[in-house]
């Protein structure tokens, strides 16, 4: 994940540690939480970092400019949605991304996930346009996929729990 940039944004979580723990030692000029439901926001909103910009919005419908965030961690589970809704969602994620982005977006490892082959025909897709055309530089954002087990966060209503790349547990 990136450590520094222009603007960081997470999306979907009401989980206070594990938004910490994405943006511990980082810096970002400006720090945005997305939420699509009202009440989540306004229960985080006195820990979140200082200067973090709230946001209600509509999912696959991101208010914000093409290419306009450099870092982004999804809490909400991509696959919870239908397979062209992922497809949608997924859209939106790489309009707003910049080229240099780095995304974490999580999904449920129990529900199919349509978003990764949609990852892999992008990366395709972008090796064949640097062979045909060599002299045209293509870079995509960078998608990391994180799968988290939702039997483990029934206990914890509207929490999410998993394993970070660098081991690192949180719920």
């Amino acid at each position: 994940m990136l450590k520094k940039g222009n603007y960081f944004t997470s999306i979907g979580s009401s989980d206070i540690d594990a938004l910490h723990n994405f943006i511990f030692q980082t810096n970002f000029k400006q720090y945005i939480h997305v939420d699509f439901d009202l009440n989540k926001l306004k229960s985080i909103q006195a820990e979140l970092k200082d200067k973090t910009v709230l946001v209600l919005a509509d999912n696959g419908n991101l208010p914000f400019g093409d290419g306009s965030l450099d870092g982004l961690v999804s809490f909400d589970p991509i696959n919870q949605y239908d397979k062209a809704d992922q497809k949608f969602v997924y859209d939106d994620l790489k309009r707003i991304l910049s080229n240099d982005a780095a995304s974490v977006v999580f999904y449920e490892t129990d529900k199919p996930l349509h978003t990764k082959f949609l990852l892999s025909a992008d990366k395709f897709s972008k090796t064949a346009r640097g062979l045909v055309m060599p002299w045209k530089k293509f870079k995509l954002p960078t998608f990391y996929f994180e799968g988290i087990n939702p039997s483990s966060t029934n206990d914890s209503s509207n929490q999410t729990v998993g394993k970070t790349s660098l081991n690192q547990q949180f719920s």
